[in-house]
């Protein structure tokens, strides 16, 4: 079984159920569409998290939970934008393109959650797969999960972990009291003396 390791993975799969939806009008393959989107908001979630080297949970039903609830993302990783708003200048600082837009927590729980109200709903046809509007609804809520998803389709499977010199940095970061510039110039440093200094190991700041 294919295990998409990025949230672009699902979203192609996705893409490719619309397609056979156009071609068909099959109901089923936007279901399917909604089952591979949520997959796909979960996945980004998780990859985000990793990305930052939060401590996640060992339980399945705690990473379900995370995912869940935007609440539960901000108590395990209170400082989710900051980190990745750190991150990003560390691949900047080492003349990497590579930039990780910040996700929108509150928008990707409700699509999340709205996705999740349409596959649970099913059961009950007369109010769902036999309604025409209920269909309606679908469709432009699957265009909307796409419009959000898509340019975060390709967020890598990584992970940035800091040493003590790299939290001090993170902290004068997220306090104010080093400008972006001056966080740049300390990476490129650090770069520079780990390049000189090869073979000594040592973890990202």
């Amino acid at each position: 079984m294919d295990i998409p390791k990025y949230s672009g993975g699902y979203i192609g799969r996705a893409e490719k159920n619309l397609a056979l939806h156009a071609e068909s009008n099959a109901g089923e393959y936007l279901i399917y569409a909604a089952l591979e989107y949520r997959c796909s908001i979960e996945r980004l979630v998780f990859n985000y998290l990793a990305l930052i080297d939060a401590d996640l949970p060992d339980d399945t039903e705690g990473l379900y939970r995370i995912v869940k609830m935007r609440g539960s993302i901000l108590q395990i990783e209170p400082d989710f934008h900051h980190k990745i708003d750190f991150v990003n200048l560390y691949f900047r600082a080492i003349g990497s393109p590579q930039q990780f837009p910040k996700p929108d927590l509150n928008l990707l729980n409700s699509l999340h959650g709205r996705l999740g109200g349409f596959l649970h709903t099913i059961n009950e046809p007369k109010r769902t797969i036999e309604n025409s509007e209920w269909w309606n609804k679908l469709r432009q809520l699957l265009s909307q999960v796409r419009d959000v998803m898509t340019p975060l389709a390709n967020v890598p499977t990584v992970r940035y972990k800091m040493n003590d010199a790299g939290w001090k940095l993170f902290a004068e970061f997220k306090s104010g009291k080093k400008p972006e510039d001056e966080i740049i110039k300390v990476f490129q440093v650090s770069r520079m003396m780990r390049d000189h200094n090869k073979g000594t190991g040592g973890d990202n700041q």
